[in-house]
């Protein structure tokens, strides 16, 4: 996705009659201007491919109302997402219609297992090696193409990730880069933690997830006090969660725990981030069966991805 200038310069937002809804709302906002784009993004990736991919924009504005975006933000996001092709917009009568563009859904499609199914299993000491072919300009691409797969950098042409014990790399991210060969590797488990700090940025990522769980603990305390969320405001939560849970886990490499400290915090942050999740999904769905229409009505009722998202540890 690329960079670029946030949509909203001052968000008003909506009342919040449940605690959650409002903590989650302080969570998401903190960081001002918030970018109205990578939202839309989350929302679709999270709550309508799964349901056809197809929403009418009037519903899409209902579920960012509850975020504290208002319909003309919504409107000039897709005006520059579809510009960007990430979106595909059709019209009928009075009425519009979004869905993600075939690219924009297999990018969705491809990064949903580092979001929502990543599990740490064993692992034997196996790297994958990629050597840089001295290709000009198309260096400065396969590097930023091995760093989105969890590689780290070890030297100008040399970068090196875990590999899993079925051959593919342990993050089970898809290789994408092209002037690459590759090698793989043994080496001793019980020496790679002493490097794995200064190849891998793990300081500042670690200090984000403990963020994560100070905010969305808090978050979690406020469903299991009282009634749970309901509504528009369940939804409001689940997409605050996953919006915040994804962008540190497309940052995250995604590590073994042999390469990992004892305590590292991506471990809480990522069941917390179930746990919510688990908490207000049945209460999120029934508002999009209730509410949210596509092109031909109701939206379908969602595919077999919604169940296999964050499976139990």
């Amino acid at each position: 996705m690329p960079e670029r200038g946030a949509l909203l310069e001052a968000a008003v937002l909506p009342a919040a009659r449940h605690p959650a809804h409002a903590l989650a709302l302080e969570v998401l906002h903190r960081r001002t201007p918030i970018r109205a784009w990578s939202l839309i993004v989350t929302m679709f990736g999270d709550c309508i491919s799964p349901r056809g991919g197809s929403i009418g924009v009037g519903s899409l504005q209902d579920m960012a109302g509850s975020l504290g975006l208002d319909a003309g933000v919504v409107r000039t996001a897709l005006t520059r997402l579809a510009a960007d092709g990430l979106i595909e917009r059709i019209r009928v009568g009075r009425n519009s219609f979004a869905s993600l563009s075939p690219a924009a859904e297999a990018d969705t499609r491809r990064v949903a297992p580092q979001i929502y199914r990543f599990v740490e299993r064993p692992w034997a000491g196996r790297w994958r090696l990629a050597f840089l072919a001295p290709a000009g300009d198309a260096i400065a691409a396969a590097r930023a193409a091995l760093v989105r797969q969890g590689f780290a950098l070890v030297a100008p042409g040399l970068a090196m990730a875990p590999l899993g014990e079925d051959g593919r790399l342990y993050s089970g991210r898809l290789p994408e880069a092209g002037a690459v060969a590759w090698l793989d590797a043994a080496g001793p488990p019980a020496e790679a933690p002493l490097y794995a700090a200064g190849l891998w940025p793990l300081a500042g990522l670690a200090q984000a997830y403990t963020q994560f769980v100070a905010d969305f603990s808090a978050v979690e305390a406020a469903v299991t006090d009282g009634p749970e969320p309901a509504g528009i405001e369940a939804l409001a939560v689940r997409i605050a969660v996953v919006h915040e849970f994804r962008r540190l886990a497309l940052r995250d490499p995604l590590l073994p725990a042999d390469l990992l400290p004892a305590d590292w915090p991506g471990r809480p942050a990522r069941a917390l981030a179930g746990r919510l999740y688990g908490r207000v999904l049945a209460a999120a769905e029934a508002w999009l069966d209730r509410e949210a229409k596509s092109l031909d009505g109701a939206l379908p009722p969602p595919d077999d991805r919604l169940a296999r998202r964050f499976p139990p540890v």
